[in-house]
């Protein structure tokens, strides 16, 4: 996937099977970056159908399509065991630096 064009990445997205939930969030983010928000809320909820794999991938995508934007992309986790990102998301943006915060409680 490295040596792929962000336009062949962005047709994958456009032609997979839960691509509207990846594109309603990079919707919100591109519509937000050219309103100049400072910041965007997306909410995943629901378990089950692979929502929170979508919401990083359209993070990560963006951070990519923006380069000249910093972006920074929170996702706060109902269950430590939630905290990481998808291993094939990971493998596919290797290139974007991922940190895990917990709390202390």
């Amino acid at each position: 996937m490295k040596n792929k064009s962000l336009s062949t990445q962005q047709e994958e997205i456009e032609e997979g099977p839960r691509s509207r939930i990846i594109n309603s969030y990079l919707d919100t983010i591109h519509n937000g970056i050219r309103e100049n928000r400072s910041q965007i809320k997306l909410v995943n909820y629901g378990t089950g159908s692979g929502k929170t794999h979508q919401l990083f991938q359209a993070i990560c995508e963006a951070i990519k399509q923006y380069p000249d934007i910093q972006i920074v992309g929170v996702y706060v986790a109902p269950l430590r065991e939630h905290l990481q990102v998808p291993d094939r998301v990971g493998n596919q943006y290797s290139e974007i630096p991922v940190y895990t915060i917990n709390s202390l409680t």
